[in-house]
């Protein structure tokens, strides 16, 4: 079972999926090398959209 990483504007709450296993896989391998076995996983991107942003420059 793997998370589905997101980006979440701050500004105007959007979420968008990243939609690449490479970053859940990568997570998941590194963490069984160093012995940890995931139970469970979320990865949360904080930050400001392409939308939001061309707003602020506006």
């Amino acid at each position: 079972q793997h998370a589905v990483p997101f980006l979440i504007c701050d500004r105007c709450q959007s979420a968008t999926e990243l939609e690449d296993e490479r970053i859940v896989d990568t997570l998941d391998r590194r963490a069984r090398e160093l012995g940890f076995t995931p139970q469970a996983q979320t990865l949360e991107v904080h930050g400001v959209c392409a939308a939001c942003a061309r707003a602020d420059a506006a």
